[in-house]
C-alpha cells in the first residue's frame, strides 16, 4: 500500500529507513546536555524536516516517555531539554550524508520501476557507516538516561531496550543484505502504486489475465512473500514457522475485515486512478488513498514487529553473521 507515506520515521531522516520509533524506545535517545553549537554543513538539495517539525516530534517523544516510564516533572523537563539539544545537533552535523540517503530512498519508493540490485548495493554501502554511527549515538544516550531512572523505571526501560536492540540488529542484517544486492521489492519500491496505472503489468502479476489487478490481493501476496523470506532468513524451526504463519493469518484476516468494510470506496478510488476525472488532482487522490489504505499499512508494521519477537538471539546472530559474509 502506501508504506512510503511520510510518517514520524521520515522526520528524522535516516530513521525513516532504519530505526522505527515505538514509544518504548523514545526516551532512549537522551544524553547529557551539550552547549556546543551545531556545526554548519553544506545544504544538499531535497527533502529535509524543518526545525519546527523536528522539535515538535522530540517534544512528543518526551511527553510519551512520561506515561511510559512514569517520569517526574523534573525528569520530563531534563529529557525534553536533552532531546532538543542533542538530536538537532546530530542531524545537522550529519545532514550532508543523511539527506541524500533519505531522498534517494524516497525517490526509489515512488519510481515507476524497481531499483536495480546495483543501486541498492551502492546505497547500502554508504548507509551502513551512518547506521553504525546512529547506533552508537543511541547507545550513548541510553546509558546516560538509564542512570537517571529509579530502580522501578529502569526495569521497564531495560525491557524496552532489549526490544529495540533486537530491531536494530535486524535492521543491520537487512542493510548488510542490501549491500550484497539482495533485497525484497516491497522494502524499496511501492509496487502496488506503480502497478495501478499499468494494466499490462497488472496482468503479468495475475498470470497473464488482461484485467486490472486487485490492489488488496497484490498487497496480501506481498505479505506472504515477506513472511516466507523472514522464515528463511532466520531459519525458523517448525514451531516458530507455525507461529509466524499464525500471525500472518491473523493480520491478513484483520486487513480483510478493513478492506471489506470499505470495499465500495476502495473500488471507486481504484477506478478513479485508472480513469481520472477532470479536475481531480494527484494530491486529492493521495489523501484518499492514505485514508483508505493507511490502516492496512499500520497492520503490516505490526506484523513486522511481532515477527521480530520470534527468532532466538542465536538465530539473530547467525542471520547477521551470514548477512555479513
Amino acid at each position: 500500500m502506501i508504506r512510503s507515506t511520510i510518517t514520524s520515521r521520515t522526520v528524522l531522516g535516516f530513521v525513516l529507513v532504519l530505526v522505527p520509533t515505538p514509544a518504548a524506545a523514545l526516551p532512549a535517545q537522551a544524553d547529557s546536555v551539550s552547549t556546543t553549537q551545531p556545526a554548519l554543513s553544506p545544504i544538499p538539495e531535497g527533502f529535509w524536516p524543518p526545525k519546527q517539525m523536528v522539535e515538535t516530534l522530540l517534544r512528543r517523544w518526551a511527553a510519551a516517555a512520561v506515561k511510559t516510564y512514569d517520569l517526574t516533572p523534573t525528569q520530563h523537563r531534563e529529557l525534553e531539554t536533552q532531546l532538543l539539544e542533542r538530536w538537532p545537533k546530530f542531524l545537522n552535523e550529519n545532514r550532508s550524508d543523511l539527506q541524500p540517503l533519505l531522498n534517494e530512498y524516497l525517490q526509489a519508493r515512488i519510481a515507476t520501476e524497481s531499483p536495480s540490485a546495483q543501486t541498492v548495493r551502492e546505497w547500502a554501502d554508504r548507509a551502513l557507516p551512518q547506521f553504525e554511527k546512529l547506533h552508537r549515538f543511541i547507545a550513548e544516550g541510553n546509558e546516560e538516561f538509564a542512570a537517571r531512572l529509579t530502580t522501578r523505571q529502569r526495569e521497564k526501560f531495560e525491557t524496552d531496550q532489549a526490544k529495540l536492540t533486537t530491531e536494530l540488529e535486524t535492521l543491520q542484517t537487512r542493510l548488510q543484505s542490501w549491500k550484497r544486492g539482495e533485497f525484497q521489492e516491497q522494502q524499496w519500491w511501492d509496487l502496488t502504486r506503480s502497478r495501478r496505472t499499468d494494466p499490462q503489468a497488472n496482468a503479468k502479476e495475475r498470470g497473464g489475465e488482461l484485467e486490472p489487478a486487485n490492489e488488496f490481493e497484490l498487497e496480501m501476496a506481498a505479505w506472504d512473500r515477506f513472511v516466507s523470506a523472514f522464515i528463511e532468513q532466520y531459519r525458523l524451526d517448525d514451531g516458530q514457522r507455525a507461529t509466524a504463519e499464525s500471525i500472518l493469518t491473523e493480520m491478513k484476516a484483520r486487513a480483510s475485515d478493513h478492506y471489506r468494510s470499505r470495499r465500495v470506496s476502495i473500488a471507486a478510488m481504484e477506478e478513479l486512478i485508472r480513469h481520472p476525472r477532470l479536475g481531480t488532482t494527484e494530491a486529492e487522490i493521495e489523501t484518499e488513498l492514505i485514508k483508505l489504505y493507511g490502516p492496512i499499512d499500520a497492520m503490516f508494521r505490526q506484523l513486522e514487529r511481532r515477527l521480530l519477537l520470534i527468532p532466538t538471539q542465536a538465530q539473530k546472530r547467525r542471520a547477521q553473521a551470514e548477512a555479513g559474509k
